[in-house]
């Protein structure tokens, strides 16, 4: 089985596309992008480094959004 490890800007990119669409926790960020939820929370915490996305607490729930 092959299996080719994406490139961080790829799925920076993904994160970024689709929480312009709405806002979403790791774990659906996790599924629709089809990546490790490791990978996506670590991500999450780069991009809110960056300031590029803000947290949301939200009945009990975090959630991401675009800046």
């Amino acid at each position: 089985m092959y299996y080719m490890k994406r490139k961080f800007e790829e799925i920076r990119r993904k994160i970024l596309y689709y929480l312009e669409k709405r806002t979403m926790t790791k774990m659906e960020l996790s599924k629709t992008i089809n990546a490790d939820y490791r990978t996506i929370e670590r991500h999450l915490i780069w991009l809110l480094g960056n300031e590029k996305i803000k947290k949301i607490e939200k009945n009990k729930k975090v959630y991401y959004k675009v800046i």
